[in-house]
């Protein structure tokens, strides 16, 4: 039985890559040869099952926006930089220019992004493990240039494009591949996908030297902070200087933020509301602990300093005071949160006075005095006598010291001192047992609770009502009082 599944599985695969290599034809002719996954609208794949959407490129290279921006750039080029001490302003035919060339570099990263992710889909039929040995996509790109169909990687040339270590890494790997030769129209794409992003990531390096050589005469300050390269970005993302000025620092600091699919994998290694300002060399020699909070400090500077160049006066002279001051300011706070913290020096205590300080007398100070004072017998304890031994007793043979001098009938006694506090809870203890009557407020034997009266017969009384039942001149005429004494008053 299990091998007959294992049959229906093979038959089922078999049928299934005869689809897909028709589909491949059939899909191809119609999106006229160039071998790229298209946009398939729902329903229209055939069937009933849904079709995978997949990103594709949009043909930067080949466009007219590209080509046409290129040749103002290389004429604007061969016609020589503007006076370096005048600003340009949004007016000036340059401004515009450099717009657009900021515009299109932040284009060409998405579409580099696009082609080498297709090219690596293709690929790693041919080669699955050249992915995770060359990570960066224009080196990937570069590197299947260079392999191309070729199985043994000894005769390839390598070394400019990758490390020394990368190449042999590659090199030994290939030979122990899992992969397939691809056939040769799905090789001819993916080598068209690779070429277009080397010849875009040319483009975007030239019209990004294009634009370092003007940033200084369109936003000096800016420029001083992060960079021509990374104030381009800020420029081209927020759509003109005049808007970067009149963004908020929040904002500022998450322009270009590139929302990342893991799929499941840890995001922890990513700085949160981080874009173009990370590119900063300001930033990326900051340690890693403190780059979120020189982040945010950058991206405050920053929007002050696009103010400041953003309404200033067009055709001034280029003035960059305001930018080297926070550039300064911000290396300050950077060196001064890298400085190791303060040693806590140990001080000694102070030289104790000759004289002692008075300590707090009166009732309630002695009171706790003598609630924590050693007892009498613990004194007695204490205190032995010179060359005699003292008595012990229990297992331990613990010291009594003098405790049992003069006590012959071998029961530790001693007479118990009088204080205040001791003086105190016995009054206390007997007014409480006054108040409670003789014998804790007992009855005598020939008590009883029946009486027997000419009206009712025979009734319930409390025999101790009669007793408690105090008349108006007990207070003069008791046992227990007193004598009061009144003061008269001297007759004149």
């Amino acid at each position: 039985m299990l091998t007959d599944f294992l049959a229906d599985l093979d038959d089922l695969d078999g049928e299934g890559g005869e689809e897909e290599h028709g589909g491949e034809g059939e899909g191809h002719d119609a999106d006229g040869g160039d071998g790229v996954d298209r946009d398939v609208p729902m329903g229209e794949a055939g069937g009933s099952a849904p079709a995978v959407v997949r990103a594709a490129p949009t043909g930067l290279l080949r466009s007219a926006r590209l080509q046409e921006l290129v040749t103002t750039v290389k004429s604007l080029v061969a016609a020589g930089p503007p006076d370096g001490s005048m600003s340009l302003g949004e007016s000036h035919p340059e401004y515009a220019a450099i717009v657009a060339c900021n515009e299109v570099c932040l284009d060409i990263d998405s579409e580099i992004d696009v082609l080498v992710r297709c090219a690596r889909a293709a690929y790693a039929k041919r080669f699955p493990e050249l992915e995770s040995l060359v990570v960066a996509p224009l080196d990937y790109a570069r590197v299947v240039l260079k392999i191309g169909d070729e199985a043994d990687l000894t005769a390839v040339e390598l070394a400019g494009i990758v490390p020394a270590a990368t190449v042999m890494v590659v090199t030994v790997t290939a030979s122990t591949t899992s992969g397939a030769p691809l056939p040769a129209e799905a090789l001819a794409n993916t080598i068209d996908q690779c070429r277009q992003a080397v010849e875009l990531a040319d483009c975007k390096a030239q019209l990004q030297a294009y634009v370092e050589t003007r940033m200084h005469a369109v936003a000096p300050n800016l420029t001083t902070i992060v960079g021509a390269d990374v104030a381009a970005r800020l420029i081209g993302t927020a759509g003109g200087l005049t808007k970067l000025a009149g963004l908020p620092a929040g904002v500022v600091q998450s322009l270009g933020v590139k929302r990342r699919t893991l799929g499941g994998l840890a995001s922890g290694g990513q700085l949160a509301h981080t874009g173009h300002i990370m590119g900063c060399a300001l930033l990326q020699g900051t340690p890693p602990a403190l780059r979120t909070k020189v982040a945010r400090l950058l991206s405050g500077r920053c929007t002050l300093a696009a103010r400041v160049d953003g309404f200033r006066s067009a055709g001034g002279e280029v003035d960059s005071s305001v930018g080297a001051k926070f550039r300064e300011e911000i290396l300050g706070k950077l060196d001064k949160w890298q400085e190791p913290r303060a040693f806590k020096v140990a001080k000694a205590l102070p030289i104790p006075e000759g004289k002692t300080s008075r300590k707090r007398g009166g009732a309630r100070a002695r009171k706790q005095r003598e609630r924590t004072q050693v007892t009498e017998m613990r004194v007695q304890a204490n205190r032995v006598t010179f060359g005699v031994a003292e008595d012990t007793f229990g297992l331990d043979e613990e010291g009594i010291g003098t405790l049992a001098k003069g006590q012959g009938s071998g029961k530790l006694r001693i007479a118990a001192k009088q204080t205040k506090v001791a003086n105190h809870t016995n009054k206390r203890i007997a007014d409480e047992a006054k108040r409670a009557g003789p014998s804790g407020g007992a009855t005598g034997g020939l008590t009883s609770t029946l009486a027997f009266t000419p009206v009712q017969g025979i009734e319930l009384v409390n025999p101790r009502a009669q007793a408690e039942q105090s008349e108006g001149t007990d207070t003069y005429f008791s046992r227990a009082a007193s004598f009061f004494s009144k003061e008269r008053s001297a007759r004149v």
